[in-house]
């Protein structure tokens, strides 16, 4: 069987990283037991099977968890990120979803959201570098890193690799304390030369490099199933209408400060409680529903689209009601959402609307 030794290869050294970022990195150790470690990775991923291969890398991926020492004695640091590659269906991003799952559930200050980079780059090629915005903060995990052909993206004019943006400005947030997590089946000489050197150093720096091995596992991996029993684990507790209002008082708290709201970060929760509240309309009204289309359609069609994309684009305008199956509908009603969102709140902070209607029923 395989060590964890093994699987690791050469870390560089997180040199550049100031000592306060360590100390924001570095929770208490999460009391978290390997049984209870086993039980979110099978829920993650229904049938899983531990063998030689993957043993060393779910044992690698419990003391990065718990934060443990043990993993520094290892060769890793507990300061960087986690950066999987190996080849195609050896459970990279199942393994790195199973460490996500576990983090949210012990409620660590280190759980990370995720996305696939094809996403990234689709979300680029609709909204330009504003839509990258929302990958500068927090802890993130960037799936499938080294599609070339679906990296490169066009917005407009500008015309960019979005994973060489995304990691350098990725390195930027490393340096406060914010975590990135990558997979990739590229092997590490194919990362090194796929990637500017600029680029591949702060790839490096950032992130702790693991090999994944073992044969395909997708031809016998089990389907997800989308309904789990409600007592296969514990999960969090939904918050009460009080917590829900101290969240939206402090948003608007930091805008009041000047600083920039994520909408990402509690968007969905901010959005729900204003709407139960009457603050914000349950329906998009129709005129901000007919400029947030113009913009998208007009972003769109600036874009080197491919013909998938052109097909719904297409269905998109020509329909008569919008397809709900499409991706461009989509991407209006989370526009149009921000956009409710965005002024609900900065109307709360400007007073415009008092913040005792938190508190009142609707």
């Amino acid at each position: 069987m395989q060590t964890i030794k093994g699987i690791i290869t050469d870390n560089k050294p997180a040199a550049s990283q100031p000592a306060k970022a360590s100390t924001r990195s570095r929770p208490a150790t999460a009391e978290l037991s390997r049984q209870d470690f086993w039980r979110v990775v099978n829920l993650v991923v229904p049938g899983f099977v531990a063998d030689r291969h993957n043993t060393p890398t779910l044992r690698l991926l419990y003391l990065y968890a718990t934060r443990s020492e043990e993993l520094e004695q290892e060769g890793l640091s507990l300061d960087k990120g986690l950066l999987l590659y190996g080849n195609v269906g050896s459970g990279k991003t199942d393994l790195l979803r199973s460490l996500q799952k576990v983090l949210w559930l012990t409620r660590s200050p280190l759980a990370f959201a995720y996305v696939n980079m094809k996403q990234v780059g689709e979300e680029f090629g609709i909204g330009g570098y504003e839509a990258l915005q929302r990958y500068t903060k927090r802890h993130w995990l960037f799936d499938e890193l080294g599609q070339w052909e679906k990296e490169t993206v066009g917005n407009y004019s500008n015309k960019i690799n979005v994973a060489e943006s995304i990691i350098l400005t990725r390195y930027e947030q490393f340096r406060h304390g914010h975590l990135t997590h990558f997979t990739t089946n590229l092997s590490r000489e194919e990362m090194e030369s796929h990637y500017d050197g600029r680029v591949w150093s702060r790839m490096q720096e950032m992130c702790n490099m693991v090999r994944v091995v073992g044969p395909d596992r997708r031809p016998v991996a089990q389907p997800k199933v989308k309904h789990r029993p409600a007592d296969s684990i514990a999960l969090m507790p939904e918050l009460s209408e009080e917590d829900k209002a101290a969240l939206v008082l402090q948003v608007v708290e930091q805008l009041k400060a000047g600083e920039q709201y994520r909408f990402l970060d509690t968007g969905g929760i901010c959005l729900s409680f204003l709407k139960s509240k009457g603050l914000i309309p349950q329906a998009v009204p129709p005129e901000m529903e007919a400029e947030e289309m113009h913009l998208l359609i007009t972003a769109a069609r600036y874009n080197d689209l491919d013909s998938a994309s052109r097909k719904e684009l297409r269905r998109f305008t020509e329909a008569e009601e919008l397809p709900q199956d499409n991706k461009y509908t989509r991407e209006l009603s989370y526009r149009c959402e921000k956009r409710l969102l965005r002024e609900c709140l900065q109307k709360l902070a400007s007073g415009e609307i008092e913040s005792n209607l938190l508190s009142a029923k609707p």
